[in-house]
């Protein structure tokens, strides 16, 4: 039996809406989440070694640690950032913009009003 195009339809449509709503929501998180060049960035290591590298990597040139990050041994950092996304993901260190909900400085470090 072929199903006609009305029954093709109602029994896809569900599928077709979560799925295009998982799109929206994916689209949206990486947005709000994506770093900016205007912004600090909060940068998490993945990995224990991308943990020890990081402090190293960040203290070049034309880039300052601005406050630890939320999760322990991550920093937001403020500077030139021209490529900089893409070289630390391969690093295995996620790039996330420091003004998204969540990405802040540690809590301590506000109470405090130290950066670091």
């Amino acid at each position: 039996m072929v199903l006609g195009n009305e029954q093709t339809f109602a029994k896809f449509a569900p599928a077709v809406l979560i799925g295009q709503v998982a799109l929206g929501v994916i689209g949206m998180a990486a947005f709000m989440f994506a770093p900016r060049t205007d912004q600090p960035a909060l940068l998490y290591p993945l990995t224990a070694q991308a943990a020890k590298a990081l402090p190293a990597i960040i203290s070049r040139p034309g880039s300052a640690i601005a406050a630890r990050g939320q999760v322990a041994g991550s920093y937001i950092v403020l500077g030139e950032r021209s490529g900089f996304a893409e070289n630390l993901l391969s690093r295995g260190i996620l790039t996330l913009n420091a003004a998204a909900p969540g990405c802040g400085p540690a809590l301590s470090d506000q109470a405090r009003g130290s950066n670091l």
